[in-house]
């Protein structure tokens, strides 16, 4: 397997322990500082080593002759590693050093100088090809971080068949380009979209058209919403995430509800409505799962947002999601309480029981303990003793026998009973004849 030169470079620098974020961030500032020096010259601002400002009329040195610079250096940085026949995931100390080096001088360009040495590297004679893709890959990526327009503006046709279709170079180039604009400028993104995409693959164009979505429903999820249509998108596969995407304030999320609620009008299909109603509203309101639902913030924001009784769904139809992956187990005692509170009983029972099944027996024993004898304690008992005592059933009997004489305890006893291991055929009937079950 070819290894990428420029690339590899960076990702051992970085996983060798080199202090290379550390450097990152100090050539980051450092460009920063260039930045503002030149714009000060460019004003003719200059400060002496005192500290002292003075004021002239010198013009702002051109960065172009640095850019060209450090595009000979990095070609004869790259040929040299190639030719070397060094092992890049094993470099020694000089090696070590000489990556550090060519990485902070690439990181410190501008936009303006990062396009020069692009455009070097592209017409420089003499290059071998994969070394070639390599450097503009590694050089496209570093500029769409902050001027995804500008790395647009270098996808000529000229570059695209240059890189070819090397594992979806281009496809991941022009996606992250059009998202980042789209998020900054949705407007200018699909409008070069409209005028560049004949020009594409149609793996690069169906690239860029999700991208182009998924950026733009940072700024503009209405827009978003229509493209999804516009572009054939599968909506069911599409809008949940651009509903519930990572990082909305509550503001933001009331936001998107709104523009959930206007869309979902649009939408003949009973079915599909559904569908995608509860699935954007589950990852609007729960998150990603795997316990993202904390319920303070979750149960605060459903309350504000004032939830239809359809949309309050997702909290007790177990046909409709998993509740309980959504649930930090800590809190699971907090749930119940919640769910017995504003539901119905018919319709909670089932995911009462559901997110039983991952409460941790600590946080268990805790709960019960604290809780006041009730229906929302009887509940939880009882839910225990069924989906926990295959695991535990010594400490699901000691709270079972807690609940008052009657239904409710011989219903706990019962289905403590039942599960525990037919293999077992003495603890059964021990377990029967200490509680009485016939």
């Amino acid at each position: 397997m070819r290894i990428p030169i420029a690339i590899t470079a960076l990702i051992i620098v970085s996983a060798a322990g080199l202090g290379w974020h550390n450097r990152q961030a100090l050539a980051s500032l450092r460009a920063e500082h260039r930045k503002l020096t030149g714009l000060a010259t460019a004003r003719g601002i200059f400060s002496d080593s005192a500290g002292n400002v003075r004021i002239t009329k010198l013009s702002r040195k051109d960065g172009t002759a640095e850019a060209k610079r450090v595009a000979v250096d990095f070609i004869a940085y790259s040929m040299e590693m190639k030719s070397s026949g060094k092992n890049p995931s094993s470099p020694d100390k000089a090696t070590r050093h000489r990556m550090i080096e060519q990485m902070d001088e690439v990181m410190s360009l501008d936009s303006d100088q990062l396009k020069v040495v692009i455009e070097e590297i592209r017409t420089a004679p003499g290059i071998d090809k994969p070394v070639r893709l390599d450097m503009l890959s590694f050089l496209l990526g570093q500029l769409v971080k902050n001027h995804p327009r500008d790395t647009l503006q270098l996808l000529t046709p000229e570059m695209l068949k240059l890189l070819g279709h090397s594992n979806g170079l281009v496809e991941n180039h022009i996606s992250a380009a059009i998202g980042g604009w789209a998020r900054e400028d949705p407007a200018a993104a699909l409008a070069w979209y409209r005028e560049n995409h004949r020009t594409l693959s149609a793996d690069a164009a169906d690239s860029a058209r999700s991208a182009l979505i998924s950026g733009t429903a940072a700024t503009d999820l209405r827009l978003a919403l229509q493209l999804t249509g516009e572009f054939g998108k599968d909506p069911a596969a599409t809008v949940p995430s651009l509903i519930g995407r990572d990082g909305q304030t509550p503001l933001e999320k009331r936001a998107s509800l709104g523009a959930l609620r206007e869309w979902l009008t649009t939408v003949a299909d009973d079915g599909l409505r559904n569908q995608v109603m509860y699935d954007s509203l589950c990852r609007l309101v729960l998150g990603s799962g795997d316990g993202s639902a904390g319920f303070d913030s979750v149960t605060r924001w459903v309350v504000d947002a004032e939830l239809t009784e359809a949309e309050m769904a997702i909290f007790t139809r177990r046909d409709l999601l998993d509740f309980s992956y959504y649930v930090n187990p800590e809190e699971t005692g907090k749930w119940i309480e919640w769910l017995a509170e504003n539901f119905p009983e018919n319709l909670v029972s089932d995911q009462i029981l559901n997110i039983c099944g991952r409460w941790k027996t600590v946080s268990a024993d805790k709960w019960f303990a604290n809780t006041a004898a009730g229906p929302v304690k009887t509940k939880a008992i009882l839910a225990w003793a069924e989906t926990r005592s295959r695991y535990e059933p010594e400490l699901a009997a000691q709270w079972a026998m807690t609940l008052p004489i009657g239904e409710d305890r011989e219903k706990a006893l019962g289905k403590i009973y039942q599960n525990l291991p037919a293999e077992d055929p003495e603890r059964k009937e021990a377990f029967a004849k200490e509680h009485g079950i016939e």
